[in-house]
């Protein structure tokens, strides 16, 4: 009788033994997949963030117009887009100079920031925010927000922002993007520095003044 019970015994571990066998046998394939998965994972991320890296902006000129009056070119970039953006704020009338050219007369002093968009990549980015920011303090700019719906890949452009002068016999104003890559994934750099993650809060589909507004309705 005791032999039948330790035969049975033994008989019992041996197959806990297998079935913990199988176990962790399903555990080491179900572990393998995560990394598998986790590293494809990086791996997609990575490449994204390669390419947004290559998308960057920096204010190229500075134009101050004195004589309140800027020449309206009429120039078009690829999708219907003017290469000019106006700010909404500022009074002018229409007129011409004395080679027929459209210009706007301005009741104030102007300035018109030049700042060059260069995508880098192999992928179409869009939509594109430039935001102009005061390098002292670090805000942004009034009207200095503009949009371009997208950017070709290995393309660049000169986005003029036209603006009111209070930045001439300043430092240079700098420029800060926030885009949309072809996955979707929304990028934000300030200049030559790293790329991140653009918070919800700063993407597209409003502007920066817009947002900031909101913000400031939220509080009162």
């Amino acid at each position: 009788m005791d032999f039948i019970n330790l035969h049975g015994t033994a008989a019992g571990w041996i197959g806990a033994v297998g079935t913990l066998a199988e176990v962790f046998g399903a555990i080491g394939t179900v572990a393998a997949f995560g990394i598998a998965a986790a590293g494809y994972f990086w791996s997609v991320r990575r490449a994204r963030e390669a390419q947004a890296r290559r998308v960057y902006a920096h204010v190229d000129d500075l134009v101050c117009h004195r004589e309140r009056e800027f020449v309206d070119t009429g120039q078009f970039i690829r999708g219907g887009e003017s290469d000019t953006a106006y700010s909404e704020h500022l009074s002018w009338e229409p007129g011409e100079d004395r080679h027929g050219n459209s210009i706007r007369h301005y009741s104030t002093p102007i300035v018109a920031c030049h700042v060059k968009l260069s995508n880098g990549s192999d992928e179409i980015m869009g939509p594109i925010r430039v935001d102009l920011v005061d390098p002292i303090s670090g805000s942004l700019v009034r009207d200095g927000s503009s949009e371009v719906r997208r950017l070709e890949p290995l393309g660049s452009l000169i986005r003029v922002m036209v603006i009111e002068d209070e930045w001439s016999g300043r430092p240079p104003l700098k420029a800060r993007i926030v885009f949309r890559d072809s996955s979707g994934t929304w990028w934000h750099r300030y200049e030559s520095e790293p790329i991140q993650r653009a918070p919800r809060s700063i993407r597209g589909g409003a502007s920066a003044e817009q947002v900031f507004a909101r913000k400031l309705r939220s509080r009162g």
